[in-house]
């Protein structure tokens, strides 16, 4: 069984499957999940062990607040554009393409991750669905074969004395929108991957992936409160 079995893939339907997993992942211990930080108004995440898609692998769920001031739309181009997220993921992003596709809200994303302690080279080659409803902007994510045969295969040739884990995202969506309560946007995000760590104890894993996605936000939210060029990001 997959996460998105059943779901007619237009934008009516994944807003209502990403709304649904949104409300379905809570993050209450009562179905199974771990608050592993919650400092309010800036950063929470919870942590599952296991779910009926994928029985053995971590789903994360992490809740993230911007400045007002911010415009939506700078906010997810400064995660999605190649070179602005190039610019300010150096610690963990060793390589970033992203392709355009037949339909202006679908894109091939490639992604590659420095080496890290006793993890390897991680790859991740995911088909991007982006786009607006009403005043909320979602995207959803998920392992996309072709396009890892279309732009990996040259850094493949060239990095054979490099161990690298060719990895797939299971699923990943986002949520961007608007709190009613403070003007602040919030980024909502469900992410399960198979990152093959099957070799990784469970306890150092779920020590990792919090502290990991909590200095990948840091980054991010540095990078937009600098300006560039006169612009915010």
């Amino acid at each position: 069984m997959k996460w998105d079995d059943g779901v007619v893939f237009t934008k009516r339907k994944i807003v209502e499957h990403i709304d649904n997993l949104m409300l379905k992942c809570d993050g209450t211990k009562a179905n199974g999940w771990e608050e592993k930080m919650n400092k309010k108004n800036e950063l929470t995440v919870h942590l599952k062990k296991g779910t009926e898609q994928a029985p053995g692998k971590f789903l994360i769920k992490g809740v993230t607040y911007f400045n007002k001031t911010f415009k939506m739309e700078r906010v997810v181009r400064s995660l999605y554009d190649v070179t602005q997220r190039s610019n300010w993921d150096k610690k963990q992003l060793d390589t970033l393409v992203s392709l355009d596709t037949g339909h202006k809200n679908v894109k091939l994303v490639f992604s590659r991750f420095k080496k890290f302690l006793i993890f390897n080279l991680k790859e991740y080659s995911d088909k991007l669905i982006q786009f607006r409803h009403n005043d909320s902007i979602y995207l959803y994510s998920t392992m996309n074969g072709l396009g890892y045969n279309q732009e990996t295969q040259h850094l493949q040739t060239q990095d054979k004395k490099k161990k690298v884990d060719i990895c797939e995202t299971i699923i990943c969506c986002c949520r961007f929108s608007t709190d009613k309560a403070t003007g602040k946007i919030v980024a909502e995000t469900i992410l399960q991957s198979d990152s093959k760590t099957d070799n990784i104890p469970d306890l150092l894993m779920a020590i990792a992936m919090p502290n990991a996605l909590k200095a990948y936000i840091k980054q991010w939210k540095d990078y937009i409160m600098k300006e560039h060029n006169g612009k915010l990001a």
